[in-house]
């Protein structure tokens, strides 16, 4: 007789945050999409050019409103979602998952001790969104506000895009038409969430000890920083999931601070049965798919940064900073470090998967006199993981021949993007320069996700902007681009004049796009089926078998 089927997955990154409002690196999506389903959701596929792969599917809804199924108006923008029956929360006893669930995760978006990078997603496409999202900021100014005065708020305030028809049923009015409004959806942050949740602060640690699930497994033990353990649901029926599974019986996350030749060995050796947080990728294997490119890595500014008489809110010293980058240099310490994984150098923002053109649109060139800086130092963050230290010291090097000292510090991952993502850090001139990354949050992600997210005017908690870039002509760009949806190449256009105006601003310094990574390295008698595109190309846990022993 054997023993309970564990999925072993090992790696150096900090397990610490689980909740879906304020959790949305691929890693962590892997590990929440088992607990915390959406109204959408993506299906693994073995074939990467199956458009299956890449569209999202119905979830915890019936279909994806559409004017063939009378869910979405004539002018694009009322959506009627009906939920699917017999889902049901892991409480005691099972509770039905509900459209007030929808709706109670929506408004925990706009909550304003954390907020998603995501966020101006759903504030630029829901109606009311983003009113509901600045009164719930200003509701409580600078306070520290505790999860009671939080429920108060969003159970007294409504959302007027978004209202309940009964149990089974909601309404979702837009702005505008958005064809990306079933990937928006599908989003990690979007899932409904549990009247339980009103008890906490979102991304507590608190919270972390009391998840909730309506998925295939429900999290069983939870040690911050150390290891994460999920079991089965029994409250979750197969036949009401169209796209998981229930293969294992128990998967463990362990953070262990190794290298990742470290892990590759206890992988090959049977001792672990997966990689935690693309620790160590399969270079013998690849991934065939569209190329889906990530902006990984890009430098960002700080552009409320105080030190050194705000020196980096000049453009020359911006200027200076990016014309003496050597991208050849990055290049060649990424294919050092990652065999396997095809980069290419960067010169715009927008991957070329999205339709821009190869020549570069409004970088600083080759000419040194457009910036100097002479004499300065800075403060860099970036992630710990030995890419990124090489990576630092290579511009490290470049900076001090135009007289620039970077004091690099390198992070533990959950630090270096809360720190990222905490404007007050900025603006006290935490760090000066940072390296960053993006990837695509759904397959074929256009502007949304390289330049609205990255660059719209946003200094909530959780922001994707990490330099705190403002400009106006470059919001207007953005709002018109969405506007334009009927409009493929204006849209692009708008898009690719917003792209022009961030290079022309030097608010970030592109270094390298990256193709998808090899598939997660995995021990003999894993058995997967499938990886997930939206989740970085990561396998689907969910669906993973393994091989009886020998």
């Amino acid at each position: 007789m054997t023993g309970p089927a564990t999925l072993r997955l090992v790696g150096p990154s900090v397990v610490d945050d689980l909740d879906p409002a304020t959790a949305h690196h691929d890693s962590t999506r892997q590990l929440t999409r088992l607990f915390a389903r959406c109204l959408f959701g993506y299906r693994a596929e073995p074939n990467l050019r199956n458009w299956q792969a890449i569209a999202p599917l119905p979830d915890l809804a019936v279909d994806i409103p559409s004017t063939y199924n009378t869910g979405m108006g004539a002018r694009h923008v009322n959506n009627v979602v009906h939920l699917r029956p017999g889902v049901f929360w892991d409480t005691t006893p099972p509770r039905p998952v509900t459209a007030h669930d929808v709706v109670r995760g929506l408004k925990r978006l706009g909550n304003p001790v954390h907020r998603p990078a995501a966020l101006p997603c759903f504030t630029s496409t829901i109606r009311g969104m983003a009113e509901f999202c600045a009164g719930y900021r200003d509701a409580f100014g600078s306070g520290e506000p505790t999860a009671r005065d939080l429920a108060d708020y969003q159970n007294s305030h409504e959302i007027p895009g978004v209202f309940v028809l009964d149990d089974e049923s909601l309404v979702i009015e837009l702005t505008r038409p958005a064809l990306d409004f079933a990937h928006i959806m599908a989003l990690p942050c979007a899932a409904p969430a549990p009247v339980e949740y009103d008890a906490y602060v979102p991304g507590s640690p608190e919270l972390q000890r009391h998840l909730r699930s309506n998925g295939p497994y429900r999290p069983v033990e939870f040690r911050p920083g150390e290891r994460i353990r999920l079991g089965r649901n029994a409250c979750w029926d197969p036949e009401t999931d169209p796209i998981r599974g229930q293969g294992v019986d128990t998967i463990e996350v362990v953070s262990e601070p190794a290298a990742p030749a470290e892990i590759e060995a206890s992988i090959r050796s049977g001792t672990a049965d997966l990689a935690w947080d693309g620790a160590a990728a399969d270079p013998s294997r690849t991934i065939d798919a569209e190329p889906g490119y990530a902006l990984d890595p890009y430098l960002v500014f700080n552009l409320r940064s105080p030190n050194s008489g705000g020196a980096i809110r000049e453009l020359g010293v911006r200027s200076a900073i990016a014309c003496a980058i050597d991208k050849t240099a990055v290049l060649a310490i990424h294919d050092e470090y990652s065999p396997g994984t095809t980069a290419l150098i960067a010169d715009r923002v927008l991957p070329p998967a999205e339709g821009a053109h190869q020549d570069t649109p409004g970088m600083p060139g080759a000419d040194a006199e457009k910036g100097r800086a002479e004499r300065l130092t800075l403060r860099g963050v970036h992630s710990d993981d030995p890419l990124s230290k090489a990576i630092a010291r290579s511009c490290a090097h470049d900076l001090a021949t135009v007289g620039i000292t970077v004091e690099w510090a390198a992070l533990p991952n959950h630090d270096y993007h809360r720190l990222l993502g905490d404007p007050e850090q900025a603006r006290a001139g935490r760090w000066d320069l940072a390296l960053a990354s993006r990837a695509p949050a759904w397959p074929g992600a256009d502007g949304r996700v390289f330049l609205q997210t990255m660059f719209e005017t946003n200094d909530s908690p959780g922001t994707g902007n990490h330099g705190l870039y403002s400009q106006p002509a470059f919001d207007r760009l953005v709002d018109q681009a969405l506007s334009a949806v009927a409009e493929p190449a204006r849209a692009r256009e708008y898009w690719e004049a917003a792209e022009r105006r961030v290079l022309a601003d030097v608010a970030v310094v592109p270094l390298l796009f990256r193709k998808p990574r090899s598939p997660q390295l995995h021990a003999a008698r894993v058995q997967p089926d499938g990886v997930l595109p939206a989740a970085g190309y990561t396998l689907d846990l969910s669906l993973v078998r393994l091989a009886p022993s020998q």
